[in-house]
């Protein structure tokens, strides 16, 4: 994603208040041991936000509107909450990189 994002933050968990993420927890620990942060696996999801009608017609390589929404999980009531958000424009193809062989498109449409 480009460098022209909205980043959106969380800093408790939505459901009880709390400031105990799991997966930042455990991250920040691997990095005081010097792992370094981008090798560190994350629950991140990619969200184009296109209309599924238009999905068909769009182009690999052609820029989108989209999101990375990076999850983590309260230690203390183990709610499943966003901790961070950027929103901007993505390459199609960058963002439908990781389909699982075998999987539709997420633009394919049904029947």
């Amino acid at each position: 994603m480009p460098k022209d994002i909205e980043v959106l933050t969380a800093e408790v968990c939505p459901y009880c208040g709390a400031k105990e993420p799991l997966i930042g927890t455990l991250a920040e620990k691997q990095v005081e041991k010097g792992v370094d942060p981008k090798n560190l696996p994350g629950c991140l999801m990619d969200v184009p936000f296109v209309v599924a009608k238009e999905g068909p017609a769009l182009i690999i390589g052609a820029r989108a509107p989209a999101g990375k929404v990076y999850l983590d999980i309260c230690r203390k009531c183990l709610g499943v909450y966003a901790v961070r958000v950027e929103i901007g424009e993505a390459v199609l193809s960058e963002m439908m990189r990781g389909i699982p062989p075998g999987l539709p498109s997420k633009f394919q449409m049904k029947g």
